[in-house]
């Protein structure tokens, strides 16, 4: 009965309730259970991107809603930890209690409270920890967004808004022929991706 009082682990639509007891653990554990939600969204996020560019090598493309989803994960992962902030906040969890659970971004200053009588080293580690965790969120999502989005559109149009004038080749004329021209072309309308995306061409040369 006093376990069943002293820990509690319920999902909700709009939250997790985990309640234990917070004097059972050491720092490093603590730390663990704050950083535990938002670094799984981070190799989860990681991981998605790793497949999706294992598929592009592979197949030259992936599925519209795959690449979207990736996004939309990569999105959430940044302002997970604000949301989950938010959330706790409304639902009055920054305060300590035993019986309710605790607020991941409070639960440092907590267990610093009750070990050295002060909030400030847990709430500094806090704000430390989830700024390497937005970082790495960003760094994760600024990838995926400039090379792999949309089969790497966004990373074409950086290149040729950045890139130096002699980096870019443009043959003179007659240098590519009409009908090398027309089979780069016809090729490139024949493209096919998973979900049945087409390559929009144009061209000056009569068909």
């Amino acid at each position: 009965m006093l376990f069943s009082l002293r820990f509690r682990f319920q999902f909700h639509l709009h939250t997790v309730e985990l309640v234990y007891q917070n004097s059972l653990l050491h720092t490093r554990e603590e730390l663990a259970v704050v950083v535990v939600g938002p670094l799984t969204l981070n190799v989860a996020t990681l991981l998605l991107v790793l497949i999706r560019w294992g598929c592009q090598l592979t197949f030259g493309s992936v599925p519209s809603f795959l690449s979207k989803f990736i996004m939309a994960l990569g999105v959430w992962t940044v302002f997970d930890p604000l949301a989950v902030f938010a959330v706790d906040a409304v639902l009055g969890r920054l305060t300590y209690s035993a019986q309710r659970p605790i607020a991941d971004a409070a639960k440092l200053a907590w267990h610093f409270h009750r070990t050295q009588h002060s909030h400030l080293p847990g709430i500094l580690i806090t704000l430390f920890l989830y700024t390497v965790l937005l970082f790495c969120s960003l760094t994760i999502l600024y990838i995926y967004f400039l090379r792999f989005h949309n089969d790497g559109c966004l990373l074409d149009v950086f290149q040729r808004l950045h890139g130096m004038e002699g980096s870019f080749f443009i043959p003179q004329d007659l240098e590519v022929s009409n009908q090398e021209l027309s089979y780069i072309l016809s090729k490139a309308e024949q493209w096919r991706g998973f979900g049945g995306e087409r390559r929009k061409v144009s061209s000056p040369l009569p068909k």
